[in-house]
């Protein structure tokens, strides 16, 4: 009997685990060769996030919902650079934002080292989320709102410039 209670045990336990690696495959999450769950953070695939870390110390944007302004390809490089506005505003801005009475932040991603690139679609007011992975040395930003589609692979990814302004 307490052989049989440890086998349920065992297999309700290898079930628990197994869905867990789906559930943390399906949100971006890495597993190690260990079996531990690691949540992947963009600003980890940037050359030098000290800028965003300066503005937001520990509590770094969401690439959730943002608000893209612009998409500028370059030929030398190749390049492609991403204009948006981030949703979170930091908790602690700098002093000069704080009293212009600024409320939103936009943030500028350059891709350097472009191998593929695809833009499917385009709105004048798009909402997205954009995520950003690394796999065998290739860093992929990627979004899809419906009715727009980015898809871009890149060997670095550069903060380009971090500005602030009044949203009304």
């Amino acid at each position: 009997m307490d052989r049989k209670v440890s086998e349920i045990r065992g297999l309700t336990l290898m079930f628990a685990l197994q869905k867990t690696r789906v559930l943390a495959l399906s949100q971006g999450l890495k597993i190690t060769t260990l079996g531990e769950v690691k949540m992947e953070i963009w600003t980890e695939n940037l050359v030098d996030a000290t800028a965003l870390k300066a503005i937001y110390g520990q509590d770094m944007p969401s690439l959730e919902g943002i608000n893209l302004h612009g998409i500028d390809i370059q030929r030398d490089g190749p390049r492609v650079l991403l204009r948006f506005d981030l949703r979170e505003f930091p908790k602690q801005p700098p002093k000069k934002w704080e009293s212009s009475g600024f409320n939103r932040v936009q943030l500028r991603l350059l891709a350097v080292g472009v191998s593929e690139l695809q833009i499917n679609g385009l709105q004048s007011n798009c909402i997205l989320d954009l995520n950003i992975t690394e796999e065998k040395g290739t860093i992929r930003l990627s979004a899809d709102s419906g009715a727009m589609k980015i898809d871009i692979a890149a060997e670095h990814l550069i903060i380009d410039g971090v500005s602030a302004y009044c949203d009304e």
